[in-house]
């Protein structure tokens, strides 16, 4: 095998194994919280907690706050998509708005 086939597959094998350790990073809810989801209640902050771990782990996963509600919680909406789709949401919002 040539230098530069080599070199491809070395840098192919880097990229896919960086996204793959991304996303085996992303904890389980189980593991997260440290109980099955439903055996007890999870309070807001735990439950914000994991979703900006899950996005900050997963490239398919982006959160944006729009507010907070009148305890003064976060809210927050998750987007789940493409890395390419994520990166797009601001065109995406204008392109359905033009639609509406």
């Amino acid at each position: 095998m040539n230098t530069y086939k080599r070199f491809l597959l070395l840098a192919a094998f880097v990229v896919f194994g960086f996204q793959f350790a991304a996303q085996a990073q992303t904890k389980s809810p189980k593991e997260f919280l440290g109980y099955e989801i439903g055996q007890r209640f999870t309070p807001h902050h735990r439950i914000v907690a994991y979703m900006e771990h899950v996005a900050a782990t997963n490239p398919h996963v982006a959160l944006k706050y729009y507010g907070e509600s009148y305890e003064h919680r976060p809210l927050l909406v998750v987007f789940v998509s493409s890395p390419k789709n994520i990166e797009q949401l601001e065109h995406i919002r204008q392109d359905n708005l033009r639609r509406a």
